[in-house]
């Protein structure tokens, strides 16, 4: 078993201690998903699991109706037996799983592992915004660099260099504004 998955283990094993007594059902449920060891390798610790393929939000609050809310395919399900039936016959499908939790100490041991939510509408990723960025900073400073060495090549008199570099300079501007 890997860190992570180890770290899974621990967060899904503490749950149960600490919320033993709160819901026979979700009990059962995470006992079910500890003793399957090829599902805890699939879960996801993740926030919004309602966008998610295969979600399941797991609420430890007293004062709620539903203590577990599962998600397939945009469609909701709330009976234990139809949850438990799912998840056996697609265990080799990621399953992501969001906690509401009363306790801050359990919830700052699932923020190490937990992932963002690619399904989220509107999502992007740190590193596709940083790429994008990354990007458009390398085309603005080689589009500078090329005006430079046009300049240097009008100045030099260098008519031949010149139209290569304007070539250049022309299909990178028009890259950008594709």
């Amino acid at each position: 078993m890997t860190s992570k998955n180890w770290q899974k283990y621990e967060i899904i094993s503490l749950l149960m201690q600490q919320y033993k007594n709160f819901n026979r059902e979700v009990y059962y449920l995470l006992k079910w998903i500890i003793d399957e060891t090829t599902l805890v390798e699939k879960i996801e610790f993740t926030k919004h699991s309602n966008y998610t393929p295969r979600g399941l939000k797991l609420q430890f609050n007293s004062q709620v109706e539903k203590p577990f809310t599962y998600f397939k395919n945009k469609l909701v399900y709330f009976d234990f037996d139809q949850i438990i039936h799912d998840l056996r016959v697609n265990q080799n499908d990621v399953l992501y799983i969001e906690l509401v939790l009363a306790d801050d100490n359990i919830e700052k041991l699932i923020d190490e592992i937990k992932i963002d939510n690619p399904f989220v509408p509107g999502y992007r990723s740190f590193e596709e915004k940083m790429d994008g960025y990354l990007n458009q900073i390398s085309r603005e400073s080689y589009v500078e660099h090329l005006e430079k060495s046009i300049n240097d090549a009008l100045e030099d008199a260098d008519y031949q260099q010149l139209e290569v570099l304007a070539n250049l300079l022309a299909i990178q501007k028009e890259g950008v504004q594709r």
